[in-house]
């Protein structure tokens, strides 16, 4: 056997055993943020499914962080609700990303506010989006 047919079939297999142990996870309901996203790239093809935006927690944060600096890190509970939030609301009439992304954002920040957590950006902030964090509900 050639050295390159013995690292292709030890590829193969370690591959292979990825895809086992994230669908073990996935079975037992202790998959990984990185195994979910890997999940749906591995999908892709099988599904026909190519999506050109997709909104994550990190994103909102990085701009929380490059908005407000270090006063970001308060907003950080809030950001996980935002985001499904937006993502199950949003319908794209070719608005783009940027705008889900600051709509997630103005959320968090009208969650905190209202938490007095965060300055208020909006004094007449009287949110009707309900609050994931800590079984608040503005509304």
């Amino acid at each position: 056997m050639s050295i390159h047919t013995f690292l292709r079939r030890y590829y193969q297999f370690r591959s292979r055993w990825y895809r086992l142990s994230r669908a073990f996870h996935y079975a037992t309901a202790r998959l990984s943020q990185d195994d979910a996203q890997t999940i749906i790239r591995d999908c892709q093809s099988s599904a026909g499914w190519y999506p050109l935006m997709i909104l994550t927690e990190k994103d909102v944060f990085d701009m929380a962080a490059d908005i407000h600096g270090d006063a970001a890190d308060a907003l950080a509970p809030y950001i996980p609700g935002a985001c499904d939030y937006v993502g199950s609301k949003w319908e794209t009439p070719g608005d783009g990303y940027w705008y889900a992304l600051r709509w997630a954002l103005d959320v968090v920040q009208d969650w905190a506010a209202l938490d007095g957590v965060f300055p208020a950006s909006d004094p007449s902030i009287s949110s009707s989006t309900p609050c994931p964090v800590k079984g608040i509900s503005h509304g």
